[in-house]
């Protein structure tokens, strides 16, 4: 089996057509789409997008409940992501025992 060299993550804003607004989040005047890209130590390397939020997000809890290491600066477009999906269902995530996301 081979082992994971990187894992690139993209943050991708694409705009709509129209301003969609909803009373819980306001106005979206795009669709933020978050990619993972794998690569392995032989060289191959696999993009994901499907159920990317919740697929993405596991491993960054996970290190969260592990490890004092900070992952991601503040200017990071992936710590703003992180820090919504910390905050979905009432705060569950952020709630759950781990260490600050700031350390």
């Amino acid at each position: 089996m081979n082992a994971i060299r990187s894992i690139e993550c993209r943050l991708h804003e694409i705009p709509l057509a129209e301003v969609l607004t909803d009373a819980k989040h306001g106005a979206h005047t795009h669709f933020e789409l978050l990619t993972a890209t794998v690569t392995t130590d032989d060289g191959d390397a696999g993009t994901g997008y499907t159920y990317t939020d919740y697929l993405l997000f596991g491993p960054f809890q996970w290190a969260r409940s592990v490890s004092p290491v900070r992952l991601l600066e503040p200017d990071d477009p992936m710590y703003a992501w992180r820090e919504r999906m910390l905050d979905l269902f009432e705060g569950m995530p952020r709630a759950t025992r781990g260490y600050p996301v700031w350390a």
